[in-house]
């Protein structure tokens, strides 16, 4: 009875000691940095910073990043990027609080000089406020998501921008369960160049996309089988002189611009009895050379009608078309109604009409344009004649 009783003493004591013990949760606050930067480029021994939250292996060349949260603040760090990696280099995410927030002009979170890999289980925020900066910035080679990594993008500029890429294997993959996510209405979401060796048509891209309309927000996935079809419209062979040429890769949200720099339309391509469907949505990819806006596109919701309307930035708009949902007319102010190739049709909430009649409401908008099929990569290509640059 008097072991029984000292024991009871003793859990007691035990459990006010423990009870009197400050409890640390785990803190979500960014460590703001000053010039300050990781360049592993040249680092050939294995390297860490535990409290940072990172461990850098140079045999492997994989930075693993644990519970990494940065914050590059205003006027610090311009110019540059918060990591530098060499080539052939892999993040290793684990974890789901990590987070790079670059606030200062022109400075992107990661910049890796060839292929990039992410791989792990872990999660990471990527934050940009600067237009000049990009998410991600890679050199040559691809960028590739792997694994259960999942990547979300609050961008100003670009997500991506892979730069003089070889056409070797695809530009961007998402591989096994990996995600990319970034708001919908983001239309700077790629820049892609190459030099002479490397052919527009050759520059691929590996991955499916899911729109989510409440959330306003596109994920990158992995790539699945697409159907299609062979019955296609019978477009022009031959393409003459042109100022921009645009291509648009059936089952792909990307479209090429100049075979230099793509941009996100939120929508892939896709054919429908015989005709190749292009979303609306693609005018303000062609309407964006600079930084000017030159297309208005208007949604009523009510009558399901859409209006779009082209202009110079300096004066009142030229013309407007309207499409209604299903319906094989479209309206053009000054000149009635006129037949459409095939009705305009409402997909995932996006608009689409075919190639043809995309090109008709161009040229009723005063654009001067070609189109025409390459059949061996199922590719609409517009050609813009005597564009300005």
């Amino acid at each position: 009875m008097q072991n029984v009783k000292k024991m009871i003493a003793v859990f007691a004591a035990l459990a006010m000691l423990l009870s009197a013990a400050p409890v640390y949760a785990k803190t979500s606050e960014p460590l703001i940095v000053n010039n300050w930067h990781l360049d592993f480029r040249d680092r050939t021994k294995n390297c860490s910073n535990i409290d940072m939250g990172w461990e850098w292996n140079a045999r492997s060349r994989t930075l693993t990043l644990k519970d990494f949260r940065v914050q590059v603040p205003n006027g610090e760090m311009e110019h540059q990027a918060a990591i530098f990696l060499p080539e052939n280099s892999t993040i290793q995410l684990v974890g789901d609080d990590n987070a790079i927030y670059a606030h200062a002009y022109d400075c992107t979170p990661i910049y890796c000089e060839g292929k990039l890999t992410f791989a792990g289980r872990g999660s990471m925020l990527i934050t940009t406020d600067s237009r000049a900066a990009s998410g991600i910035f890679v050199e040559h080679g691809p960028l590739v998501f792997s694994e259960s990594v999942e990547i979300t993008f609050d961008p100003a500029g670009y997500v991506f921008t892979l730069n003089e890429v070889e056409s070797s294997e695809a530009v961007l993959s998402m591989r096994d369960k990996a995600k990319v996510i970034f708001p919908d209405d983001h239309l700077r979401a790629i820049a892609v160049t190459h030099d002479s060796s490397v052919k527009s048509n050759q520059i691929a891209y590996d991955y499916d996309q899911s729109i989510d309309r409440e959330a306003g927000t596109v994920t990158l996935l992995k790539n699945s089988a697409k159907s299609g079809t062979e019955n296609l419209e019978d477009l022009p062979a031959e393409q003459n002189a042109f100022s921009h040429e645009y291509r648009f890769p059936v089952g792909s949200p990307v479209v090429l611009k100049d075979g230099s720099s793509a941009i996100m339309v939120g929508a892939a391509p896709y054919i429908s009895g015989g005709y190749t469907m292009l979303p609306l949505r693609a005018l303000e990819a062609i309407a964006l050379p600079g930084s000017e806006k030159e297309f208005d596109v208007e949604w009523d919701t009510v009558n399901r009608i859409i209006s779009v309307s082209h202009g110079s930035p300096d004066s009142q708009y030229a013309a407007v078309v309207r499409f209604t949902i299903g319906e094989q007319e479209m309206a053009c102010m000054g000149a009635g109604d006129i037949p459409l190739s095939a009705p305009a049709e409402l997909k995932d909430g996006r608009a689409f009409i075919s190639l043809r009649d995309f090109a008709k409401a161009l040229e009723l908008l005063g654009i001067d344009c070609e189109i025409r099929w390459e059949a061996a990569t199922k590719t609409a290509v517009l050609t813009i004649l005597d564009a300005e640059a």
